[in-house]
C-alpha cells in the first residue's frame, strides 16, 4: 500500500456491504461500520509502530466484530477464519491497482541489475494474500523474495524484519560482499519504514 498499490475502493465497499448485511446487529450505518475497520487499521498501524509486532488478520476481524457490538460468544477461530475467506474472495474480486508507471519503473530497475524485494507489513489482507495480487498484476516476477509481517511475526519498524531482509539479500549474493549502504529502501511511512 502506497508504495507499489493503490486500494480499490469498491473492496471497502463490498467489505462494509457483507457486514451491514452479516454482523450488523447494532444496526449501524455504512459510514460508521467503514469508520470501524479505519480504526481498527489506525490502532494497528500504531501497534506495529509502537511495538514492532502488528496483529493478525484474525484478530483485527475480531476487532471489527466487537465494535461492531457482535454477540461472538458461539463464535470459534474457523468463524474468523471463513470470515478472511470471504473477505480475501472479495479482495481478489476487487484487488489494489497499480500506480501509474509501476511496472515500468520495475522492468528499468530489473535491467539495470537490480535486485528487488518487497518488505511490507499486513494488516487484513496476509501475506499469501498479498502474493497472490502480486502475481495477478503481473509484477510478482520482479522480485527475488517478498517478506510479510505476518509470515514472519514481526512487523516495520523492527530492526530485526530490517535485519531478516538484509540476510537473504546477503544469502543471494554470496558471490560477493553486501553492505547495508548498497540497500535502498522504499516506503511511503517515515515512522514505519525508517
Amino acid at each position: 500500500w502506497g508504495t507499489l498499490l493503490e486500494p480499490n475502493p469498491a473492496f471497502n465497499e463490498a467489505r462494509v456491504e457483507y457486514f451491514f448485511d452479516h454482523f450488523n446487529r447494532g444496526k449501524m450505518s455504512h459510514k460508521e461500520i467503514s469508520d470501524i475497520f479505519k480504526k481498527v487499521s489506525d490502532i494497528h498501524n500504531t501497534t506495529a509502530e509502537v511495538t514492532g509486532i502488528g496483529f493478525s488478520s484474525y484478530e483485527m476481524y475480531t476487532m471489527v466484530l466487537y465494535l461492531l457490538k457482535y454477540d461472538m460468544s458461539g463464535m470459534a477461530l474457523r468463524d474468523i477464519h471463513s470470515i478472511y475467506l470471504i473477505m480475501e474472495t472479495l479482495f481478489l474480486k476487487h484487488h489494489p491497482v497499480l500506480f501509474p508507471g509501476t511496472d515500468f519503473v520495475l522492468q528499468k530497475l530489473q535491467n539495470k541489475g537490480a535486485t528487488i524485494s518487497v518488505l511490507s507489513n499486513t494488516g487484513y489482507a496476509r501475506g499469501h494474500t498479498m502474493k497472490s495480487i502480486l502475481r495477478a498484476l503481473n509484477i510478482d516476477h520482479f522480485f527475488q523474495f517478498m517478506i510479510f509481517s505476518d509470515e514472519i511475526g514481526i512487523s516495520k519498524p523492527n530492526i530485526e524484519i530490517f535485519n531478516d531482509m538484509f540476510s537473504q539479500l546477503a544469502n543471494m549474493n554470496a558471490v560477493r560482499e553486501i553492505f547495508k549502504r548498497d540497500v535502498i529502501h522504499i516506503g511511503d511511512s517515515e515512522k514505519a519504514d525508517i
